[in-house]
């Protein structure tokens, strides 16, 4: 199927409540908004690619395939892996203590990450914290 195919047909389909669907740039984005104050924030977002490879997102932090591939194991190959790996976002979302260990350790990871890439940006050599952070990366 294409991804036109799978957008329509997950739009079709029952998707957990706050879902979005959308096909931008040749790829499905299935996107789990929250509105504070009349201002929208992307809680969760799942991608499907062109070659149907996944790639997952969680409160702005990519999710390691290891964490869903009891459902995808590699390429996206039945419209049921997806509707469950919805479900599985959204109670993550709802209930974040469902969320594993090692998920929230790749989301700090991946904040350490972005500090790194920040301060090399500034190029600044004297940066105690850099070398910290580097470090506990490791």
């Amino acid at each position: 199927m294409s991804i036109t195919d799978i957008a329509q047909r997950l739009n079709g389909e029952t998707v957990p409540g706050g879902f979005t669907v959308c096909v931008r740039d040749q790829t499905l984005l299935v996107c789990l908004l929250e509105i504070t104050d009349e201002i929208p924030f992307v809680r969760a977002s799942v991608s499907v690619k062109p070659d149907l490879s996944v790639a997952l997102s969680l409160d702005g932090k990519v999710v390691p395939q290891s964490e869903f591939k009891d459902i995808v194991p590699g390429r996206l190959s039945l419209m049921s892996q997806l509707t469950n790996l919805l479900d599985r976002v959204k109670c993550w979302c709802d209930q974040p203590q469902t969320r594993s260990q090692e998920v929230l350790l790749e989301m700090a990871v991946d904040c350490l990450k972005q500090y790194l890439q920040r301060s090399s940006e500034e190029q600044d050599d004297n940066n105690s914290n850099a070398r910290k952070v580097e470090f506990i990366v490791e």
